[in-house]
């Protein structure tokens, strides 16, 4: 369930159609207790760079995103695509999280620059 609230969300940004309401549900749909546990890293990068698209600021949602993204578990599946989303969305939306910004820094790091796409790496210096 909660990758199909990512996918909706995704799909809304990239035919750049805001409905407020339905991003404000899904949102909240995102962060309850039983989407905040099964999120994907995937998940996360593609809700989050949804709402960077649609520039649509929830702080709790971000917040919360960025809590369950730099959970070990989680963490470790970021992929380099991932990462850059991430760090993008978040950085369109103004929203500092350092924890998070170490944590993917760190993560690309131990995945390795030549991984990244010229792509990704342009959208992580954003």
């Amino acid at each position: 369930e909660t990758q199909h609230i990512a996918n909706i969300a995704w799909a809304y940004a990239t035919l750049r159609y805001k409905n407020v309401a339905l991003m404000n549900r899904l949102a909240r749909m995102a962060t309850s207790s039983q989407s905040l546990q099964t999120i994907t890293s995937h998940g996360i990068s593609i809700l989050v760079w949804a709402y960077a698209t649609m520039q649509h600021r929830i702080p709790m949602l971000l917040r919360q995103m960025a809590d369950r993204a730099v959970q070990p578990h989680v963490l470790q599946t970021f992929t380099p695509q991932g990462i850059a989303c991430t760090l993008w969305a978040y950085s369109k939306l103004a929203y500092l999280q350092n924890s998070l910004f170490d944590n993917l820094i760190d993560k690309a790091s131990t995945i390795g620059i030549r991984k990244f796409s010229l792509s990704n790496l342009a959208m992580m210096s954003w």
